[in-house]
């Protein structure tokens, strides 16, 4: 009979009962030192232990210190805020019950609820409800500067910034502080982009002045970039509302100081409250603090997936090592040391090599921290704290890492204590059984494991689909099946493990009959389950992990690629071109400028084609006199106003259920306050829309034909209908039913209708709906539309990033320009990117995994090439040919591999199966069935493994040691 017999009960232990042990730190002190001269002895299996701790607790602490790099410490941040200021404070207006946090002012709370919402004005000068000896006030604004190439946007900073107060807020860099108000101060990278030196005289646009530059200064808690002045008073300048912050010495309040000054409207930044605010702080995570949550959420999780994988293959080495030790234990035995003597021995090498990996991966990511700060560092603001190092947290990987050590050597230590020492003393292994029991658990665990995540994701559709009256209800339902889609896979897997042993015990009655090499290998997997058991689920967790990962990644991509739509074909370089005049009634009427935007528009067209692009369309849209100016200023809705509409026929959802009712809703049919029409000129249309135009579509489009760019707006007959419809229905009555019409009675009617010939042009880009429908410029007219520029688009491919910058720069300038006190423009240009194919992040994916699973299976495989060199030796005894051992480590590396990459794929496959379920049943966005990456998951469960199996046939085993084998032969 082939394969392992199945027991119910161990062999009868022949050893007699030992007296109960007295309790003494000798037997522990020479334990440790057993275990410490041990683990010095077996150093091969004692570096591969410490090397697995040593990985992840150097990844982790080197994240955490180079993320607590980062921030400031509490010193440096008072410092930088204040400088030599004892407090600042800002009157930002609130409402009643509002209250700060001593710690984060800019956080609040309020206090109490029920005293009403009226707005509470700040105080216009806090001197006067502050007692301090002095005050410094500092505003901002912005400024348009002229710069070398035209004018450009600034941030200027208002006060007496070089004041001794502020010292450590804003630093005098190069020449000395203004002393009249025409004189200013500017970052060193201000002055480049001005193309000014000290001395120099800088002009102003808005507000119109003129300064002396005359001096440099830099800003402690600002990047400094290109983009900052600083000038001494106000002026001209329209300073920003609620901005202004008073720098005070000389005061010190309380925190009930500081509430009462928050029913003022005022908020304080004190540097002994922010630094001790006792009841007053902060709470540690909250709703605002979601990148906190994310970095140490996904920090814990990556730890404890990497305590799994560390725990399951430094079990994997104590088990082999402790074999390895099975005589020098079995002679301690032999001398008086009794089983919790031998326990704490094999024991104690975990704690040992947990404790030597944890401090060596602690200072080695610490190191790691301080070359990726050197490497990354781009001298911005998050770059300048220097290295900090939150030396209790590393006190507690470090302590994590011991435990890590000692819980991968229970089992082997366990283990070591069942021997019989005789038989150890003799060199007798124990035969292995395979326990009856354990399979049924984890029958158990995998059909619960399964059935949680079915329930779950059908428990979400169900509730989503009844639409609960009861929110909270809702809710719990909601949380309880997230949690539901991860533990079910989680059970899934810990049953495989738990029946690891069975599995390969069944796999061995299978591989028998591939050869000698099959054979030898699957029973050599199941001889040694505490190695062979515990690196297939190393192998299936990083599976697992990847599975997951692949189809969340699939999915997000896929619903982005579905929602990022774009004005522009992919890979051209667009131009918004924008502009009306300044109002006081709100009204914006582009038309009046009409002729301003065109020349705007022409100006853009040159740039582009000055920068590369061999061809560029000018688009338009049409404008629509909805408002005018009432009797006291404020716009008035023409209700007899027109607007038109290209009208979608049915949506894709209503023509794939024809069977039931689809109603197309007023907002739709209506443009949804989009404009839906796009004007081109004939013979730009082929570069607006990114598609070839034949001849033939371009004359008919010329002729009065739309080009429409989906099939949405094209009836049976091929027609595009527009209509025409009143203000009055789409801003009056109907406004509150326009999504939720659900009889056409109760639908208005539109106007007046008409219908243009379509023409479909499949373009790769995927238009947002107010860019799929074109017409010409005739047709406008013909139907009576006004039409301004909006786009401009240019052939892409040549324009370079560093051109696309410049191309930025000029625009701004450009814009700024053509600005007034009577009107404004706008100009700004970006490349249209597709979005994100999703292939290069799925194998990143697989790769690394790849490297994990190779990783674990060159640890098992290592581990399994080391125990079974005895046995190597007894078949070379024997006359077993070279390639009989290759066969055996390549069919043991498919056998581990190869049910480590399938049973996690499966665990894998149930959430990405149940987010697919779940998406189609609430008639979401996202993965169909047919799209799931069925390709990948194939290269991992399936590739991966024969990958591995191939490398490990080609890697030849060591020479065999017969010295021990002689007698055999």
């Amino acid at each position: 009979m082939s394969g392992p017999r199945v027991t119910r009960s161990t062999f009868p232990d022949p050893r007699p009962p030992e007296a109960r042990e007295r309790r003494s730190l000798v037997r522990w002190r020479i334990s440790l030192k057993m275990a410490l001269r041990q683990s010095l002895r077996s150093w091969p299996s004692s570096v591969l232990v410490i090397l697995l701790v040593f990985l992840p607790i150097a990844g982790v602490s080197a994240a955490m210190v180079y993320a607590t790099s980062l921030q400031p410490s509490p010193q440096q941040r008072v410092d930088s805020e204040l400088g030599q200021a004892d407090a600042w404070v800002q009157g930002q207006g609130t409402t009643p019950g509002y209250r700060q946090y001593l710690d984060q002012p800019m956080q609040s709370y309020v206090a109490d609820p029920d005293v009403g919402d009226e707005w509470i004005e700040p105080p216009a000068d806090i001197t006067t409800v502050i007692d301090a000896d002095e005050f410094v006030r500092i505003d901002g604004a912005t400024a348009s500067v002229e710069t070398e190439s035209g004018f450009g946007l600034f941030y200027a900073v208002i006060g007496s910034t070089w004041d001794p107060l502020l010292e450590g807020r804003y630093t005098l860099l190069d020449g000395r502080a203004p002393t009249s108000p025409d004189e200013m101060l500017a970052t060193p990278e201000s002055l480049k982009r001005i193309g000014a030196e000290l001395g120099d005289v800088v002009v102003m646009k808005d507000p119109a002045a003129t300064y002396t530059v005359v001096g440099t200064m830099s800003s402690r808690l600002d990047d400094n970039g290109d983009g900052m002045i600083f000038v001494p008073e106000v002026g001209g300048f329209e300073v920003e509302p609620f901005r202004t912050t008073w720098y005070v010495g000389g005061w010190h309040p309380s925190a009930d100081d500081v509430y009462a000054l928050n029913a003022l409207g005022v908020t304080v930044f004190d540097r002994e409250l922010v630094q001790n605010p006792g009841d007053g702080a902060a709470p540690g995570f909250d709703s605002s603090s979601g990148t906190s949550w994310a970095f140490y959420s996904a920090t814990a999780a990556s730890l404890v997936f990497c305590a799994y994988l560390v725990m399951l293959l430094a079990g994997a080495a104590f088990s082999v090592s402790a074999k390895r030790q099975q005589r020098a234990l079995a002679v301690a035995a032999s001398v008086g040391a009794s089983r919790a003597d031998v326990f704490r021995i094999v024991l104690f090498q975990g704690t040992i090599l947990g404790l030597a990996g944890g401090i060596l991966g602690s200072a080695a990511g610490i190191g790691l921290a301080g070359l990726g700060r050197a490497w990354f560092g781009d001298g911005s603001l998050a770059y300048s704290w220097g290295l900090r190092v939150p030396w209790w947290a590393i006190v507690g990987l470090a302590v994590f890492a011991t435990v890590m050590g000692t819980l991968s050597a229970l089992l082997p230590a366990r283990a070591a204590t069942r021997g019989d020492t005789l038989a150890a003393l003799r060199g007798a292994r124990r035969p292995v059984s395979v326990s009856a029991a354990r399979p049924k658990v984890g029958l158990a665990l995998l059909i619960a494991g399964a059935a949680i995540v079915v329930v779950s994701a059908a428990g979400l559709v169900v509730t989503y689909q009844a639409d609960l009256p009861d929110g909270e209800l809702t809710r719990s339902i909601y949380m309880i099946g997230m949690i539901g889609m991860i533990v079910g896979p989680l059970l899934l897997q810990v049953g495989v493990i738990i029946a690891g042993h069975w599995l390969l015990a069944q796999a061995a009655r299978l591989l028998g009959r591939f050869g000698l090499g099959a054979r030898l290998a699957a029973r050599d997997a199941v001889a040694n389950p505490g190695r062979s058991v515990p690196s297939f689920g190393a192998i299936a967790a990083c599976a697992f992990l990847a599975t997951a990962s692949i189809g969340g990644v699939a999915t997000l991509m896929n619903m982005d690629a579905a929602g990022a739509t774009q004005v522009a074909p992919y890979g051209s370089v667009v131009a918004s071109v924008g502009g009306s005049p300044v109002a006081e009634s709100g009204i914006e009427d582009p038309l009046v400028v009409e002729a301003e935007l065109r020349e705007l528009a022409a100006s853009a067209a040159k740039a582009l084609r000055d920068a590369g692009s061999e061809a560029t369309a000018v688009t338009s849209a049409p404008v629509w006199d909805r408002y005018s100016e009432g009797d006291d200023g404020n716009p008035v809705l023409n209700p007899d106003a027109e607007i038109a509409a290209p009208e979608p026929i049915l949506p894709q959802q209503c023509a794939e259920n024809p069977d039931e009712p689809c109603l197309l809703s007023f907002y739709s049919r209506s443009g949804g306050g989009e404009n839906r029409f796009v004007v081109v000129a004939p013979n730009d249309l082929e570069t607006a829309i990114g598609a070839p135009i034949s001849a033939e579509q371009e004359a008919a489009f010329d002729a009065g034909a739309a080009v429409v760019e989906d099939p949405q707006w094209l009836t049976s007959d091929g027609d595009v209908v527009v209509n025409w419809w009143r203000n009055g229905d789409l801003d009056g009555d109907q406004t509150g039913s326009m999504f939720n019409v659900t009889d056409v009675a109760d639908q208005p009617a539109p106007a007046s209708t008409k219908t243009l010939d379509g023409i479909l042009v499949e373009s790769p880009t995927l238009f947002s709906d107010d860019r799929q429908v074109y017409i010409a410029p005739s047709t406008a007219r013909a139907l009576g539309f006004a039409t301004v520029p909006t786009y401009v688009i240019g052939e892409g491919s040549a324009i370079t990033t560093a051109k696309l910058d410049a191309l930025s720069a000029w625009a701004e300038s450009e814009a700024l320009s053509m600005s007034s006190d009577t009107t404004d423009f706008s100009l700004s240009t970006w490349r249209s990117d597709p979005p994100a194919a999703p292939a290069p992040w799925l194998w990143l994916i697989l790769g690394g995994v790849t490297v994990l699973v190779i990783a674990a299976s060159a640890v098992s495989l290592g581990l399994s090439r080391v125990e079974r060199r005895p046995d190597d030796a007894t078949l070379t005894a024997v006359g077993a040919a070279p390639g009989v051992r290759r066969a055996v480590g390549s069919w043991q590396a498919l056998v581990i591999a190869g049910y480590g990459c399938i049973v996690g794929t499966v665990a894998g496959l149930l959430p990405v199966l149940g987010v697919v379920y779940i998406l189609d049943g609430t008639g979401q966005e996202g993965l169909a069935l047919a799209d799931v990456p069925w390709l990948w998951y194939g290269l991992l469960a399936l590739a991966l493994p024969l990958a591995v199996a191939l490398v490990s046939w080609l890697v030849p085993p060591r020479a065999p040691d017969l010295t021990r084998r002689t007698a055999i032969a």
